[in-house]
């Protein structure tokens, strides 16, 4: 008798050990978070000295994707804050696609950042594809309008979630 009840209790743990190994990982929305819209910023090293003005009016236009934002002039140069994170999944790209007739934009990437980008990564681009095993990565981006009007920024991200891709799209008026 006590064979079996030790026999049973070990099929018992064995069942439910194994189960444990076939979960699947937690499917989340990849988010992307955008700070600090700072127009003709100066540093001194890595550190932000003074800026003209910063860009703190947002409008909501259509959907919660895609924001107004406040007008700027041509030659301003805006510098911002990207946040792109994918929680419990692995970030796969950052893609940044703008109007490059109408602006100049730049990222301004890290050496720490630099080490977890792949090979296919092609930065003039905006296209940045990272490393197995990253789920956030956070990086200035700068853009200078080149003319009057107004002009378009997308980012989008991809990770390894079911719900991926997200993105977020500007439109910023240029006078």
């Amino acid at each position: 008798m006590r064979k079996l009840f030790l026999f049973i209790s070990f099929v018992a743990l064995t069942i439910s050990f194994t189960s444990c190994l076939n979960v699947p990982e937690p499917q989340y929305s990849p988010e992307i978070g955008c700070t600090y819209f700072y127009i003709n910023p100066v540093f001194s090293g890595d550190t932000l000295v003074s800026a003209q003005d910063s860009i703190t009016t947002f409008v909501y236009d259509g959907d919660d994707k895609s924001l107004k934002v406040d007008t700027i002039n041509v030659g301003d140069t805006v510098m911002f804050g990207a946040t792109f994170v994918s929680f419990a999944n692995d970030l796969v790209s950052v893609q940044i696609d703008w109007e490059k007739e109408h602006v100049d934009l730049w990222c301004d990437l890290s050496d720490s950042i630099k080490t977890i980008l792949t090979a296919q990564t092609d930065t003039t681009a905006g296209h940045l594809f990272f490393d197995y095993g990253y789920n956030s990565v956070a990086f200035p981006i700068f853009f200078t309008p080149l003319v009057k009007g107004g002009t378009n920024i997308k980012l989008t991200v991809t990770s390894t979630s079911e719900f991926s891709p997200n993105y977020r799209k500007f439109y910023i008026p240029v006078q």
